[in-house]
């Protein structure tokens, strides 16, 4: 079965390999499973990354990440239990904790904040 990832905004993304050239493989990011060269499970390596700022799916090279896990869910509880935000994503990337907030929030909470799937 091919690797499929649905991003937020409920899109599936299906993953491509075509040899190149020069003995090489490259790597493309489609929105159909009809092409008979899809892959079945991520190379060694890579990851699916789903970009914050506007739900792009990129397949890229892992990236070292020097934040724990245990860190980024510290942050993302305190947000979800201390502040009025619900429209946020919490990434841990390289050295840092990342909040990324969506323009649907209303931060100082004197409208009603609404979720991207409010929004539409």
């Amino acid at each position: 079965m091919p690797l499929c990832y649905t991003n937020r905004r409920r899109e599936k993304h299906w993953f491509r390999a075509v040899p190149t050239a020069k003995g090489g493989t490259r790597y493309y990011i489609v929105k159909s499973d009809q092409y008979p060269d899809l892959i079945e499970e991520l190379p060694d390596g890579f990851e699916i990354h789903e970009q914050p700022q506007e739900g792009r799916v990129v397949f890229r090279k892992i990236v070292p990440r020097l934040v724990r896990e245990s860190e980024v869910a510290t942050v993302r509880e305190a947000i979800e239990k201390l502040s009025r935000l619900n429209d946020v994503i919490v990434l841990g990337e390289g050295h840092e904790v990342q909040v990324w907030v969506s323009q649907f929030n209303y931060i100082d909470g004197e409208e009603e904040n609404f979720s991207a799937e409010e929004a539409e």
